[in-house]
């Protein structure tokens, strides 16, 4: 009868410890920083109505526990380098536009010919299936 007893509260036992392992790893973990590198300055309509405010409901949506430094105004990096600093680690995040390093990204070239696309919706279309097909 004992036994029983002994398997039937072990299996609480490692829950309850686990438990109390896993609240103390969480509070004791420090919070994941990101660094969010982009080339406008910060009074731009982009970075005050979207990448500020984009860094803010992260952290409020994950409690504290990612954070997001904005560097704006080419802070880390000219605005043609901040693919290469995304690919190496410079930074977490970056805003890089194709057209600053042409050649670099042959199919996006296709979008500076004088073509007759109608409007900024399909454009983005246009490269979207071209991309995601490649």
């Amino acid at each position: 009868m004992k036994r029983w007893v002994v398997l039937a509260i072990f299996p609480v036992f490692l829950m309850s410890v686990s438990y109390m392992w896993g609240a103390a790893f969480a509070a004791s973990e420090k919070p994941i920083e990101l660094k969010f590198s982009h080339f406008l300055p910060i009074m731009h309509t982009t970075h005050a109505q979207i990448y500020a405010p984009f860094a803010k409901e992260i952290e409020e949506r994950t409690k504290g526990r990612v954070k997001i430094t904005i560097y704006p105004s080419e802070a880390l990096g000219k605005a043609k380098d901040h693919y290469d600093m995304a690919s190496q680690g410079l930074c977490d995040i970056a805003v890089f536009l194709p057209v600053y390093t042409p050649g670099r990204f042959p199919l996006t070239t296709v979008m500076d010919l004088p073509l007759q696309i109608p409007s900024a919706r399909v454009a983005s279309l246009v490269m979207w299936i071209s991309t995601r097909n490649t």
